[in-house]
């Protein structure tokens, strides 16, 4: 759940506390819009085939060295890029 602020924000630091806090506490929301989207990070919405891929691209960056979550975070966004996301439902499969 994901909420947006539709009105400028007021934060502690706006009203002249201590600069140096790394906190801000959010104040005078006036209106707020509740979003409910997939868990980010949920790959339940791609095919068997999309998670091989996946996969087999992220052992690639690992094998150049890279941290695994970054080689995980490439490898799902080169498998998005090429086929066009997860699973549409009721459309098929998209072609190019």
């Amino acid at each position: 759940m994901a909420l947006i602020a539709l009105s400028d924000v007021e934060t502690d630091s706006d009203r002249g506390q201590q600069s140096g806090q790394s906190q801000k506490n959010v104040v005078g929301l006036t209106k707020t819009k509740v979003i409910n989207h997939m868990p980010q990070g949920d790959k339940s919405s791609y095919t068997d085939k999309q998670k091989r891929q996946a996969a087999h691209i992220e052992a690639g960056y690992k094998k150049k060295g890279l941290k695994t979550k970054t080689a995980e975070t490439r490898a799902w966004a080169t498998v998005n890029k090429l086929t066009g996301g997860g699973k549409k439902s009721g459309s098929g499969l998209k072609r190019n």
